[in-house]
């Protein structure tokens, strides 16, 4: 809870959040929002303040020091009823927050997905599917290196790779349909793999998963 007055100064402050967010009571108590915070939020803040000073009652959201916050503004009234202070009331709402964002994320990626399905139904040519794919796994799924490889003549072909790729991976070769490669490999088992650590990986034969 923060008391502050017309001038924007704290008068008074209470709760458990302080010393979560590296403040104490006697830092905050005689200090303006700018004397506390970067200015982006101290701004933002003031802003609200102001229109809570002039009789509104407000709820936002602020983020700050990794931590999400619900905060209420109410006017505080004097015996005449004139206002004279602004009371702000700030509950933690992180992890609800992180759960939104998470769900927020999964959204947009299927409804990129299916974008992208009914684009790759539209699609023309191989050379279109093959910038479809780079674009919704770079976007939609958020994978830099991307490769897309079409059958030809009997060898798995990279048509299409994204440029970010070869910041962090050699050239793609081609790889024999037939051969003893994992890209052949699981391209003719008609699977997919899956590998979140090639370093950690233990999966046998050990294959030189970089030539992907």
């Amino acid at each position: 809870m923060y008391l502050f007055d017309e001038d924007l100064t704290y008068q008074l402050v209470g709760g458990q959040e302080l010393p979560e967010v590296g403040l104490s009571a006697e830092e905050v108590v005689g200090a303006t929002t700018h004397d506390l915070f970067p200015e982006d939020i101290a701004d933002r803040q003031a802003r609200y303040y102001h229109r809570t000073l002039d009789g509104e009652k407000c709820v936002f959201e602020e983020t700050y020091q990794g931590r999400r916050h619900r905060v209420q503004t109410v006017p505080v009234r004097g015996e005449g009823g004139e206002i004279s202070a602004g009371m702000a009331v700030a509950q933690n709402i992180t992890e609800q927050w992180l759960q939104r964002e998470k769900l927020e994320s999964r959204k947009a990626k299927v409804r990129a997905l299916y974008d992208t399905v009914d684009r790759l139904f539209q699609a023309s040519s191989p050379e279109e599917v093959g910038n479809v794919l780079i674009e919704v796994i770079q976007e939609a799924l958020g994978h830099e290196g991307v490769s897309v490889r079409f059958a030809r003549e009997g060898r798995l072909v990279a048509t299409h790779v994204a440029e970010s790729t070869f910041e962090f991976m050699p050239e793609r070769p081609d790889f024999p349909i037939d051969g003893e490669s994992v890209v052949a490999e699981i391209y003719r088992a008609d699977e997919t793999l899956a590998i979140e650590d090639l370093e950690a990986s233990d999966l046998e034969p050990t294959y030189d998963y970089g030539d992907l």
